[in-house]
């Protein structure tokens, strides 16, 4: 690995593919063909709410950060602070995105590997927000009061 991947956050990103991957692949998809009917139905609308809630949130804090957009958590030196649309709330809604499509997955599957291996990935992704945020109050002199005012991962609550 070059020294710029690693001073860029790459071993973040690392560490991150790793966990997706590890989710994606996790054992135990739900058999719910047992199931009443109105439980698959319950369980498969609550994963579509899920689903396309992640997706929904992911895809416009992608679109709105534009040429920003990098899988490092250090800041493009070029870079702008980005404050509007889904940023006007929630600093980091990329993250927030995957999290809820990692408790989809989860979900889909009704298997506690997928769970457990999502909560860890929300963890790290707090770990990672947290370096992130350093880097970035370094980079923008305004991104501490844009701190105060957004939430990190969901509005009004954390």
């Amino acid at each position: 690995m070059t020294h710029r991947f690693v001073e860029r956050g790459g071993l973040w990103v690392v560490v991150q593919a790793v966990l997706l991957l590890a989710l994606v692949m996790a054992p135990g998809a739900a058999d719910t063909s047992s199931w009443p009917a109105s439980w698959r139905t319950t369980h498969l609308a609550v994963t579509l709410l899920l689903t396309g809630g992640g997706a929904t949130i992911l895809l416009a804090a992608a679109v709105r950060l534009g040429a920003n957009l990098t899988p490092f958590p250090r800041p493009l030196p070029t870079g702008r602070l980005v404050t509007s649309g889904v940023y006007r709330l929630i600093r980091h809604p990329i993250y927030s995105g995957i999290g809820v499509l990692a408790l989809a997955l989860a979900w889909s599957r009704f298997a506690l590997p997928a769970l457990l291996l999502s909560v860890v990935l929300l963890l790290f992704f707090d770990r990672k927000a947290r370096r992130e945020e350093r880097w970035l109050a370094e980079q923008f002199p305004e991104y501490p009061a844009y701190l105060q005012r957004s939430w990190r991962f969901v509005p009004w609550l954390y």
